[in-house]
């Protein structure tokens, strides 16, 4: 009877200790590991053409805070000044305010290439014209790594 309950309890704390590779306690980590970041297009070769001392704004969202990489180039002579906003700092500036924008300030551009880091939320990327009399034309690329 006792070789009997010693085999039982054996068998029964193997079973227990098997369940898991980490053993009686099972999985050590307390949180699930974090996912593997992707990179997601929000606009690609998107072109934009817009009059001389106006604006140009490309709404995004993002689910959840993420490195966002934005890149313009002209496609003639043109200059432009380029940000990314929060909805209320882009309608601040297109009323004429001061550029209070979040980050990714570039002026009196023809081309940029810039990363920065945003929180979950709506956004825009904002363009300005610089040009006096001609319209600006640009293609710009908005990847959100998150």
């Amino acid at each position: 009877m006792r070789l009997t309950y010693a085999l039982l309890v054996l068998v029964a704390g193997l079973a227990i200790s098997c369940g898991s590779q980490y053993g009686p306690g099972g999985d050590p980590r307390t949180e699930p590991p974090a996912p593997i970041p992707i990179t997601r297009s929000l606009a690609r070769a998107a072109s934009a053409t817009f009059d001389a001392g106006s604006n140009y704004g490309f709404a995004f969202s993002l689910p959840t805070s993420a490195a966002v990489s934005i890149s313009a180039n002209q496609t003639g002579t043109d200059t432009w000044n380029i940000a990314v906003f929060t909805p209320q700092q882009w309608a601040d500036y297109q009323s004429g305010a001061a550029n209070q924008a979040y980050g990714g300030v570039h002026n009196s551009v023809m081309q940029v290439s810039d990363r920065v880091q945003l929180p979950s939320g709506d956004w825009y990327l904002g363009f300005h014209c610089d040009n006096v009399f001609q319209r600006c034309a640009l293609v710009f690329n908005i990847e959100a790594t998150y």
